[in-house]
């Protein structure tokens, strides 16, 4: 989810080199939601601030948003902190890194992707009941 002030200060002690942010500029306009200027305090602590932004028709998902993570991530031979507002896009972003860039398969990534934050959607939610992730060859 997204971190507060006390959490982004304690990276730097942990060998974090970079703040990855998927949040919209939309999200981080709405001072109820981000009530501090994240990425100024990310770069008085050192970090390398940056913005990925994900969500609704302006910032859709897409492969060039994996291709931009993976980026950063080659830039960054250190940990980084990948985060949105509640964990589900990062989440998302991290399991398709993992297929696209690591070479894992679909069901393997998604698995490790539910550790961290993905959810079954609303659907199977309605329903109670788990969906199973099968990918099909395009």
């Amino acid at each position: 989810g997204k971190p507060k002030p006390e959490a982004l200060r304690a990276l730097p002690p942990r060998d974090v080199t970079a703040v990855i942010n998927l949040r919209t500029p939309k999200e981080m306009a709405d001072t109820s939601k981000v009530a501090f200027d994240e990425a100024a305090l990310v770069d008085s602590l050192g970090l390398d601030y940056i913005e990925i932004p994900l969500g609704g028709k302006d910032h859709p998902y897409t492969p060039a948003a994996v291709e931009a993570f993976a980026s950063v991530l080659e830039e960054h031979t250190g940990p980084v902190l990948l985060h949105c507002a509640s964990g589900g896009r990062a989440s998302h972003l991290w399991a398709a890194y993992l297929v696209s860039h690591q070479g894992w398969s679909v069901t393997h990534a998604y698995d490790r992707g539910e550790t961290i934050g993905i959810a079954n959607p609303p659907f199977a939610k309605f329903l109670d009941i788990d969906l199973e992730v099968v990918a099909r060859e395009p």
